[in-house]
């Protein structure tokens, strides 16, 4: 017998593992923060780069700019030169972006590709949600161990505050 994939005990509700329900937060809120970022670049663009009021916005071209969302923001933060994963530079998206493929101009890439690029990396090599109002961390680039004496001699140093007890 088929299961309903739409039942109760499948959906987002019924998920408890909380590695799954991180994931899935950190999925939301990056999208939604890329849309907004969409948003307001294509609400620009529309105003000040000639013909892009007239261009329809296919997925490939939405996705594309989200990509190049992130990939400006990993740029501003230096973060790309610690990725694992090779990525385009901002600049060279954006021209592919604004440069209509009507005008005989060859798309160097392809938005989906990217945009299943960037996403990978996202959620592979910086940590699920930027760490602070500055921006995403590079995660595949910390020592296990290391993170782990550090944290030991941390907590060590700290560990008056748990008792209550003045440090001596």
């Amino acid at each position: 017998m088929a299961r309903n994939l739409m039942s109760p005990e499948r959906s987002i509700s019924a998920v408890t593992d909380p590695t799954v329900v991180g994931l899935i937060t950190a999925i939301v809120a990056s999208a939604e923060r890329c849309a907004d970022d969409v948003a307001g670049l294509v609400s620009i663009w529309r105003r000040t780069v000639p013909g892009f009021e007239h261009r329809p916005l296919t997925v490939s071209a939405l996705l594309k700019l989200g990509a190049l969302v992130e990939l400006a923001r990993w740029e501003r933060g230096r973060l790309t030169q610690y990725l694992r994963t090779p990525v385009p530079p901002a600049s060279t998206v954006l021209a592919d972006a604004i440069t209509p493929a009507n005008d005989g101009c060859i798309e160097r890439f392809d938005g989906i590709l990217l945009a299943r690029q960037v996403f990978t990396i996202r959620f592979s090599e910086l940590a699920w949600e930027p760490m602070s109002a500055r921006g995403d961390v590079v995660v595949t680039t910390i020592k296990p161990d290391d993170l782990l004496d550090e944290l030991a001699s941390f907590l060590w140093r700290h560990r008056h505050l748990a008792t209550g007890n003045k440090k001596e």
